[in-house]
């Protein structure tokens, strides 16, 4: 009789663990670096954001939470953002960004929304206080007319170690019928050197502004389930 209920109690803490590790496989994770009370003062301090993380690329993120804006570190894959998924992962990852002066009170945290998360550098873009062009960095008017200038913006798809085919791009993508009618016409890409390879860096779309290109954006991060970005080219 106690060998039974010895082997129901055992038979019962496996289970339990078993639970337990099943129900932390599923959590996903973001590095907490920093507390802002609005976004301006969080592009203020744009240069501490220029810094070794452990991660390929440093995919800071804001999001407003009530009366602040947190700030979180997110890990990277082929040049897109992702959340933390594996533990050992996200502690290596943690000790490094703990190293740095700024983050010494960086921490794990879990249950953050995807779709309220905002790229670092469209903040810093946004809210950066720039010298107008006809007056030097130190004020002195360097020229008496006022110089302007079409920008183009585009969606990053990713930096990838090899070069993708069409296939890839449209159905990683989910582009739609129109856009993968137009692929040659509006998918470009460069080269970009990444832990001493040389990669590529793939580019849908040519916009005017940001807000035209950013419903684009959004639809492609619904359908392929990555963060993009839009950048200036």
């Amino acid at each position: 009789m106690k060998t039974i209920k010895l082997f129901t109690i055992l038979l019962f803490s496996v289970l339990l663990t078993s639970q337990a590790f099943g129900q932390e496989s599923t959590h996903y994770y973001v590095i907490q670096v920093a507390t802002y009370p609005s976004w301006a003062d969080f592009a203020k301090d744009e240069q501490k954001f220029y810094t070794n993380t452990g991660t390929a690329d440093n995919n800071f993120y804001g999001e407003q939470v009530g009366n602040s804006i947190k700030v979180y570190l997110l890990d990277s894959q082929q040049g897109t953002a992702m959340f933390f998924y594996n533990y050992e992962r996200t502690m290596e990852v943690l000790d490094v960004v703990k190293n740095n002066p700024h983050f010494k009170g960086a921490f794990r945290k879990s249950g953050v929304n995807w779709d309220n998360l905002v790229y670092y550098g469209d903040i810093f873009d946004q809210y950066k206080e720039e010298i107008p062009s006809e007056f030097s960095d130190k004020g002195e008017r360097i020229n008496t007319e006022t110089q302007t200038a079409d920008k183009e913006y585009t969606v990053q798809l990713g930096v990838f170690t090899e070069e993708k085919s069409k296939d890839f791009i449209i159905n990683t993508f989910g582009f739609a019928e129109e856009t993968a009618a137009s692929y040659e016409a509006i998918v470009t890409y460069d080269f970009v050197k990444v832990k001493n390879k040389i990669c590529r860096r793939y580019y849908v779309g040519n916009f005017t502004s940001k807000k035209t290109a950013e419903p684009f954006k959004k639809d492609l991060e619904k359908k392929s389930n990555r963060k993009l970005m839009i950048v200036q080219r």
